[in-house]
């Protein structure tokens, strides 16, 4: 057959003709016959059982929980490690979204990220990114900015993130760019973008934006559209002294 390619019809049992029931005595290598489905209609589907639905939520709830409950928090292992090493540098610890947030001291910054990248329960050495969050709406007391740290360990297969708060008067932090090389791009995009002034930095100038750029465009009061124009509630500002009209109608907008 496998030379001439033949026909070998032949060599088939007519149609109908199925192997016999092997009983007590199964020949070697004949599986067993194949058996058909039960003799019986299938059951009908069922409709608007009371409470089904509300039974089937209820256990793809409980499911998802211990599904969340049983997922690792992510930096809690960085978290163990400040608070035991560094415990005075911990100003707040909290859990969300399956993952642990430490709030640090600002003095304390080079320090905590140097233990993070070189004590043994740690090796935190990639810097994923550095931002800040503006919150303009805070109490009076409370630091407008929060900047806001991603750390990696590979060796651990983790990641931590720690957040400094600082106010509006004073929008700085110790630069990092001393523990992670990494970090120099991050503070300089954080410096463009929202205002945040990272001492120490070799070179701390504008990223994304030319030089002569007023303002950080990621601030929430920064005006990102609109040209000045003169109306009679901002004369002071939208035109020179010399361009502005002496006598204005009261009523004039």
């Amino acid at each position: 057959m496998r030379v001439e390619w033949g026909d070998v019809q032949q060599l088939r049992d007519h149609p109908g003709r199925r192997q016999g029931r092997s009983g007590r005595h199964l020949p070697a290598r004949l599986p067993t016959p194949p058996r058909g489905s039960a003799g019986r209609h299938h059951q009908a589907a069922e409709k608007d059982r009371p409470g089904a639905s509300r039974l089937a939520a209820g256990v793809a709830v409980t499911t998802a929980h211990q599904a969340e409950a049983s997922r690792p928090v992510h930096g809690a292992r960085a978290a163990e490690l400040i608070a035991r090493e560094l415990p005075d540098a911990v100003l707040r610890r909290g859990v969300a979204y399956g993952e642990e947030t430490v709030w640090i001291a600002r003095e304390r910054l080079v320090e905590v990220c140097t233990l993070l990248r070189d004590h043994a329960d740690g090796r935190y050495r990639i810097p994923l990114h550095v931002t800040a969050v503006d919150w303009p709406d805070r109490e009076p007391e409370e630091p407008r900015f929060d900047v806001v740290y991603q750390l990696r360990s590979l060796q651990h297969n983790d990641t931590c993130r720690l957040i400094v708060r600082v106010p509006e008067d004073d929008p700085s932090v110790p630069s990092l760019e001393k523990v992670f090389a990494g970090m120099d791009w991050h503070e300089r995009e954080a410096y463009d973008l929202l205002g945040i002034t990272f001492t120490g930095h070799h070179d701390l100038r504008r990223l994304l934006l030319p030089a002569d750029w007023e303002g950080h465009p990621l601030r929430k009061d920064y005006v990102s559209f609109g040209e000045p124009v003169a109306f009679t509630h901002n004369l002071e500002w939208a035109l020179p002294e010399q361009e502005r009209p002496r006598d204005l109608p009261g009523e004039t907008r």
